[in-house]
């Protein structure tokens, strides 16, 4: 399989990249969207890279030497922001996301091949959606440890296909990702072919 984008993640990393929480039910919900791929096939299009803060997911994408490197394994780099931190990169008077996105794309090498992805206010949001969706309430006790959060993402990437679609429609951000994934995995399988 083709490696179709790097994906920058906010967060921490838990464990290992190979199981972080968030990516591992993004891909989760992209084999929702096609089932005739496995998850890791789906693993091989989109690797994910844990940055451990904003500041360094808008080091990575403003670092003209790391798009050298990335660009010849993939054209595009993805950067999942939490929203609740992006005024710490960014400077706006306003608090529009296209606002944000056309700030952060405006000072990378990336450009036009650089998604940019807020979640609304921050991982607990899509936490909080889960445990919903189970059933469990949406109140988190405090701030979770990394290894914490990881179960809870863990439990909907691979529990049932319902609760990943009720996380999607309770987080947009979290489906703008898995749609803007889901485009560039199409496009790849038309110009594949049968």
């Amino acid at each position: 399989m083709t490696l179709l984008a790097t994906i920058l993640y906010e967060d921490q990393l838990a464990v290992q990249t190979k199981h972080f929480g968030l990516h591992e039910l993004v891909l989760r919900c992209l084999g929702d969207r096609y089932p005739g791929l496995s998850h890791d096939e789906l693993r091989a299009m989109f690797q994910a890279n844990p940055r451990k803060g904003a500041q360094n997911v808008r080091k990575e994408c403003d670092d003209p030497r790391k798009k050298e490197r990335l660009y010849r394994a993939s054209p595009l780099l993805v950067a999942v922001y939490d929203r609740d931190k992006i005024r710490d990169v960014v400077a706006s008077d306003t608090n529009c996301k296209a606002s944000f996105r056309d700030s952060l794309r405006s000072t990378s090498p990336w450009g036009s091949g650089l998604i940019v992805v807020l979640l609304e206010d921050n991982t607990e949001t899509v936490l909080a959606a889960i445990l919903q969706a189970q059933g469990r309430g949406a109140k988190l006790a405090g701030k979770p440890r990394p290894d914490e959060r990881d179960k809870i993402l863990q439990s909907a990437a691979w529990g049932p296909p319902s609760t990943r679609a009720e996380v999607l429609r309770a987080v947009p951000s979290l489906q703008y990702l898995v749609y803007k994934l889901s485009i560039e995995v199409g496009t790849h399988l038309l110009a594949r072919g049968p």
